[in-house]
């Protein structure tokens, strides 16, 4: 049987930023994991992942948990420096 660690060792991904999504969407850290390395397969999901984060700050903020707020934002520094925003595409006329 795989524990969590294996399942974290195994990501792409930081533990912060599993620990993060497992939050988000209300599930284990096992399918976290699952769920963050597909968003990592586009740029759509990239964008997603951002937004998770960010969302999660914003309602620590709304809780007044500055300890939340602080360690979400180190969660963000790591999703921003190894999975960054995609360019946004420019159109032509």
């Amino acid at each position: 049987m795989l524990s969590q660690t294996d399942f974290v060792g195994c990501s792409s991904l930081h533990e912060c930023v599993i620990e993060a999504i497992a939050e988000h969407e209300h599930v284990p850290m096992p399918v976290a994991v699952v769920i963050g390395e597909n968003l990592l397969t586009s740029k759509e999901g990239i964008v997603c992942l951002h937004k998770m984060v960010l969302e999660d700050i914003e309602h620590a903020m709304q809780c007044q948990d500055r300890d939340r707020v602080h360690k979400l934002a180190k969660t963000y520094k790591v999703v921003s420096e190894k999975h960054p925003l995609p360019p946004t595409s420019q159109r032509r006329h």
